[in-house]
């Protein structure tokens, strides 16, 4: 099984486009993409001799993001979605977009001088057939470009999983970019049910931040994903609910 999102090739090679595009100009805007798609999954037999087929069911069941746009004046323009669908928020030259579906998650910052930050979830359950592991596999692209005056942005994809007794899933989760960079991976994690059926949760989960003032650290990515547990406990809490 594959889902596949032809849009977010699209979107990347637009992005990375219109990227080197800005390098050329120091008046054009910073910034920063994220696109997570393509999430598939590998089954291995652990016992093959006793005549059973391993199977898996999966389900893409909702999302949430998070966007905000700090003022001037000192307040905060903001908005939130805890379900799967696109939020669009913006302020003068400041905007951020995301979508979130069953099929991934694209997330885009636009900075020019306000302190600007995005961050999202697509969001699965699964059940699992007795005695079989489970290798979960995501196509994951971020990119960020930092224009003059020490305007920052940074972005993070995540693919992260855990089960119904609350145990994460192990594997590689997570890449990231800060200033001007980009970077894809195949993030994979994995998952053993036991003698009997297993199952748990998979999130798909960005996050963009771009930064005017105060000028930020060198690597902004450990505070970066100190934002993402606000939005997957939305999730948790949709899950709980479920």
């Amino acid at each position: 099984m594959k889902l596949t999102f032809l849009c977010g090739t699209i979107f990347l090679v637009g992005a990375f486009t219109s990227m080197h595009a800005m390098a050329q100009s120091a008046t054009v805007p910073s910034r920063a993409e994220a696109a997570i798609t393509s999430l598939g999954y590998r089954l291995i037999d652990l016992t093959p001799d006793d005549g059973l087929a391993p199977w898996i069911d999966l389900a893409g069941l909702w999302g949430s993001m998070s966007a905000s746009i700090q003022r001037p004046s000192g307040g905060t323009l903001h908005d939130f979605l805890d379900q799967h669908g696109q939020l669009s928020l913006s302020d003068g030259g400041n905007a951020v977009f995301g979508n979130s579906s069953s099929d991934g998650l694209l997330l885009s910052l636009n900075l020019v001088d306000r302190n600007t930050y995005i961050a999202g979830t697509s969001d699965y359950s699964f059940r699992l057939s007795p005695n079989t592991q489970v290798i979960f596999t995501a196509d994951a692209q971020v990119a960020s470009y930092s224009g003059v005056n020490d305007v920052r942005t940074a972005a993070s994809a995540s693919l992260y999983g855990s089960s119904y007794d609350g145990e994460q899933m192990p594997g590689t989760t997570s890449i990231g970019t800060s200033g001007t960079a980009q970077q894809s991976a195949m993030l994979e994690i994995l998952y053993r049910s036991g003698s009997v059926e297993g199952g748990g949760f998979v999130s798909l989960i960005g996050s963009l931040e771009g930064m005017v003032s105060p000028v930020p650290e060198p690597s902004r990515l450990p505070i970066l994903l100190l934002g993402l547990p606000v939005v997957y406990a939305a999730a948790r809490r949709r899950r709980t609910g479920a």
